[in-house]
């Protein structure tokens, strides 16, 4: 029944109401970080709130990422080939319903400006410390003879890039266009 309260009011008109009844904070970071990876998953499942006796709805923890980063071939349509779009906000009704209020729309606005710049540290410190891990690397892909090799669900764009290395470029250069992309969205005076 709190579900349905929630629902209820991020489809209506009273952002107060929404505010009395979900964390608006939790929602707007979980929404950054599943658009970031645009994560296909956020639609249908994994997807994950809990609350508190007596508090309010927050969305969290993030969850299931197997399929983010455009590592999927059988959702979307190709969609997740491209940086520039925005599944959860297009796809996930409490994200699509919660964007339909300006003060959401500005408080995803304002948690983006804060976190961008401590998410573009902790991509380049990952980045970093998978590099360190260079021999660990090629052991693994000595014993699993995957890279240039299709598996489940990768596009053909994926399964084309055959070393390790090239791989965390991809991650890399992935990440920091669709962080612009949302930041060209949500933080530009345009919009």
């Amino acid at each position: 029944n709190y579900l349905k309260s929630c629902m209820n009011a991020i489809q209506g008109d009273d952002y107060t109401l929404v505010t009395e009844l979900i964390d608006v904070k939790s929602f707007a970071q979980a929404y950054i970080i599943y658009d970031l990876f645009k994560n296909p998953d956020t639609n249908y499942s994994s997807l994950y709130f809990y609350k508190d006796a007596g508090g309010k709805l927050v969305c969290g923890p993030v969850w299931d990422f197997d399929m983010s980063i455009g590592n999927v071939s059988h959702k979307g349509n190709g969609v997740f080939e491209s940086t520039e779009t925005l599944w959860s906000k297009e796809q996930c009704p409490w994200f699509k319903a919660l964007l339909n209020h300006e003060e959401f729309v500005s408080l995803v606005g304002e948690e983006l400006t804060e976190y961008a710049p401590i998410i573009r540290a902790t991509i380049k410190k990952e980045i970093e410390y998978a590099l360190s891990y260079s021999e660990a690397y090629k052991k693994n892909f000595e014993k699993w003879n995957i890279l240039g090799k299709q598996t489940w669900s990768n596009p053909g764009y994926l399964v084309s890039i055959t070393t390790w290395e090239e791989h965390i470029e991809y991650v890399e250069n992935y990440l920091e266009e669709s962080l612009q992309y949302l930041e060209y969205v949500y933080c530009s005076n345009e919009n």
